[in-house]
């Protein structure tokens, strides 16, 4: 407990972090910009794996209209659901995420996938029990780029100060939130 009686925060990102997916969103959005029309290279896809939707194709479709940008993201939902049966949880995280909660410490998840996506990614994750809170990409206006939203909406879902928490993955977003906050 810190002296505001608030319990300090690890924040984790779930997806391609926790849970095993990287290669099943390459896979649907190779899929989904192909079905648009877009002939976008695996190795650009990985490289982009990571970002929000919405950047990922504004950089890799961006000479393609608007139109053509929204339906490549409903392929990519689309594609990537399919393989929801392929997704598994990495090796050792339900035994870290035990750990975390056994030195009282909060378990926050934070994603940008939107709340359908995270939905099956916590059944995955199967550790709903040690969690404490989940933000997902409704809850910043900007996934993955802004520090300090992604920091201060984590932190709040759990009643603690952004000083109080620190990022458990190191995903590019989660440490971006670290470093802002001279905590990573």
């Amino acid at each position: 407990m810190t002296a505001d009686g608030a319990r300090p925060a690890v924040l984790f990102d779930v997806d391609g972090t926790l849970i095993d997916s990287n290669y099943l969103h390459v896979h649907a959005w190779y899929r989904a910009f192909n079905g648009v029309g877009l002939d976008v290279e695996s190795w650009r896809i990985h490289r982009s794996i990571g970002m929000d939707g919405s950047t990922l194709v504004a950089i890799l479709a961006e000479d393609a209209d608007d139109d053509t940008r929204a339906r490549a993201k409903d392929l990519h939902s689309h594609y990537y659901k399919e393989t929801a049966p392929l997704l598994r949880r990495l090796p050792g995280v339900r035994e870290l995420l035990e750990a975390v909660d056994k030195l009282g410490l909060q378990i926050v998840l934070a994603t940008s996938a939107p709340e359908d996506e995270l939905s099956i990614l916590r059944g995955v994750l199967a550790s709903d029990d040690l969690v404490s809170a989940v933000t997902s990409s409704n809850d910043v206006d900007t996934a993955k780029r802004s520090p300090t939203s992604c920091k201060s909406h984590s932190s709040a879902r759990v009643s603690t100060s952004p000083a109080r928490s620190t990022t458990g993955a190191p995903s590019k977003a989660i440490v971006m939130c670290g470093h802002r906050f001279r905590i990573a």
